[in-house]
């Protein structure tokens, strides 16, 4: 009859387990997965906001270069410089995350530059792989006046 001996032990080997030790461990593992996923998402929240501050950028500096020389193909190379092509032929070091699609002008004397400009939301892309699910377009404008008469 041991086993009735142990059978009426057990409650009081469960006592022992009635503190808290090792809880906040249990919890704070448990949460880890949720932070790591909204800390994620609160750099690609930052990487948008960067990336819609450069887009905006080199629509100016493009208004800029054309109300200037009135030269397309140099407004154009203007803004290509400063949000990059994102060709896959280009070197990896110089990749973005955003390329620009096009770039017109409309008008004469008072014109307006649109450049669309395609944003990955993808802030691992070399495991994504130019994949286009993860792409989103935004047409950036900049309205300008000629300074050549």
């Amino acid at each position: 009859m041991r086993w009735l001996k142990r059978l009426k032990a057990a409650p009081q080997r469960f006592q022992g387990l009635k503190d808290d030790r090792g809880v906040e461990t249990i919890e704070f593992l448990m949460m880890l997965p949720f932070y790591v996923i909204l800390f994620f998402i609160f750099l690609q929240v930052i990487t948008l906001g960067l990336q819609f501050f450069v887009s905006q950028h080199a629509v100016n500096e493009a208004a800029k270069v054309y109300a200037v020389t009135g030269d397309l193909n140099q407004a154009r190379e203007m803004a290509a410089r400063i949000v990059g092509t994102g060709y896959p032929d280009e070197d990896e070091h110089r990749r973005s995350l955003m390329r620009m699609e096009s770039l017109n002008i409309s008008g004469d004397d008072s014109f307006t530059v649109t450049m669309r400009v395609r944003y990955w939301l993808g802030l691992m892309r070399f495991l994504i792989h130019e994949n286009d699910r993860l792409t989103y377009t935004v047409d950036h404008r900049a309205d300008g006046k000629a300074l050549l008469p």
